[in-house]
């Protein structure tokens, strides 16, 4: 009985806001694209990000509708690409860490897109999510495009793959807009 009182108290104690807030981006004064990414939260490199990636598990495992899955799955997807460019970006950079935590949300990316057709096969509308995540996907390559250009020579060529692979994407959203 203990264990689940304390599993119970951290789970309401981890859990995320699932009103899904959005924080400015401050510093992107060079942003083309009007897409608000979240606060990322607890980084990668923090000994406590174990604890959010089993928060995070346990919410989706709960999440049962494709629709709010797919919402969840993008603001996973946008959380980590925050994430990555910080730690691209901080003065000590974690490159490596950085394109695991990025391609990891890229997944959920995919994932996302998924949940979203399976709730449009199921009757659900879904057009404002879908023009979210076309949005978001342009947005993933704006800051992919970035860290490319401002990133070491060696770790170019894995950024260019997740530009494309955030490319393939953005064709997916847009043919899954375009059937009825």
């Amino acid at each position: 009985m203990r264990k689940v009182l304390l599993l119970l108290l951290l789970f309401i104690l981890l859990s995320p806001a699932l009103t899904f807030a959005q924080e400015s981006t401050a510093g992107s004064s060079s942003a083309t694209i009007d897409y608000i990414l979240p606060y990322a939260g607890i980084l990668p490199d923090s000994p406590f990000y174990f604890m959010k990636t089993f928060r995070d598990k346990v919410v989706s495992f709960f999440v049962t509708d494709p629709k709010k899955q797919a919402e969840f799955d993008l603001l996973q997807a946008d959380k980590r690409l925050v994430a990555g460019r910080y730690l691209f970006t901080e003065s000590h950079p974690k490159y490596s860490l950085a394109l695991d935590t990025i391609s990891k949300g890229e997944n959920y990316f995919f994932f996302g897109i998924e949940n979203a057709s399976i709730a449009k096969k199921q009757g659900e509308d879904v057009n404002g999510l879908l023009d979210t995540m076309l949005t978001a996907s342009l947005k993933h390559k704006e800051v992919l495009i970035a860290l490319e250009e401002s990133s070491p020579m060696s770790y170019q060529p894995i950024i260019a793959g997740q530009v494309k692979r955030v490319e393939d994407f953005t064709k997916q959203v847009t043919s899954l807009k375009q059937k009825h």
